[in-house]
């Protein structure tokens, strides 16, 4: 059980991207490095170590891997809510956008690439997550062949709402770091 909400926030991303693994949003020769970090951050699941003991995963066993760490951080959460996975996502892009990671521009533009995963979901399951994907493939789309000067400032909001679906310390700049690369090679 974790108590300490900073760590409780951190473990709701962890499960979230774990949770997705299927979906392919981080390259899965990226989650060694993600496992050593969560490990120097004093995290302890025994996915986390597996992974990080891995130096050339494969993709079965990654995915094999990652559904124990949704196992094993679902349990630690147990005693509280749970984020939405798109939610997570999101909040991830406004964190780098934060972070200076990526600007808003190109954050618009992997946003868009999120929401083919979206596409066949209910309604009724559009989380606040998921309705920023849905706006950021709309600025994108604005900003087409003819970019429009409102764009900037478009995205930046969709940003800055998106930075608030995760807690302040959710991230620390050295994890969502390696998180962001891992979807940019991912093409997310």
């Amino acid at each position: 059980m974790i108590t300490n909400a900073d760590d409780r926030a951190t473990a709701q991303v962890i499960h979230a991207l774990a949770v997705l693994a299927d979906k392919g949003m981080l390259d899965e020769e990226c989650w060694p490095g993600i496992a050593r970090i969560l490990l120097d951050q004093g995290f302890r699941w025994p996915a986390i170590r597996a992974l990080a003991a891995r130096d050339e995963p494969t993709e079965y066993r990654v995915l094999l891997i990652l559904k124990d760490l949704a196992a094993q951080t679902e349990r630690d959460l147990a005693d509280g809510p749970i984020a939405d996975p798109w939610d997570v996502v999101a909040g991830i892009y406004g964190r780098a956008w934060r972070f200076g990671l990526l600007d808003e521009t190109l954050a618009m533009w992997r946003m868009d690439h999120v929401c083919f995963h979206l596409r066949g979901l209910p309604d009724d399951e559009r989380c606040l997550g998921m309705r920023l994907l849905w706006r950021a493939m709309g600025v994108k789309e604005a900003d087409g062949e003819y970019p429009s000067a409102d764009v900037p400032a478009q995205a930046e909001a969709v940003l800055a709402q998106a930075d608030s679906l995760l807690a302040p310390r959710a991230l620390s700049y050295t994890l969502c770091e390696a998180i962001r690369a891992a979807m940019d090679d991912a093409a997310y």
